[in-house]
């Protein structure tokens, strides 16, 4: 992860963006890799957005940690997302299976 900060951008729909007055009706949501679980952490006390977190296969990225950081109580609050590590699995089935345990685990642990 570089030292810059990471950038946000406000949706089209909002006119004016600040962490917690943006409450738009739109699919938005704020994209925070897995490898990042850190800054994660510092943008989910300025945001409710729900995050959309890759990075937990190929990239080795925190699984745990990023869904600590991420999850704020509300199921639709992040949602993980692994696409190589189970595209070019030699049995992609059981990578995704193995994927949605683990990702289950650590949500099942925080409710």
């Amino acid at each position: 992860m570089s030292s810059a900060a990471p950038r946000i951008l406000a949706p089209p729909t909002c006119s004016t963006w600040t962490p917690r007055a943006c409450r738009c009706t739109s699919a938005w949501r704020l994209v925070v890799g897995a490898t990042a679980p850190t800054e994660m952490a510092d943008l989910r006390g300025s945001s409710e957005l729900p995050f959309l977190i890759p990075g937990i296969g190929a990239q080795g990225g925190d699984l745990e940690g990023s869904v600590r950081a991420a999850w704020n109580g509300d199921p639709a609050s992040c949602l993980v997302s692994a696409s190589r590590s189970v595209l070019f699995a030699e049995k992609p089935s059981q990578e995704a299976a193995k994927a949605k345990d683990a990702i289950n685990a650590v949500v099942g642990a925080l409710r």
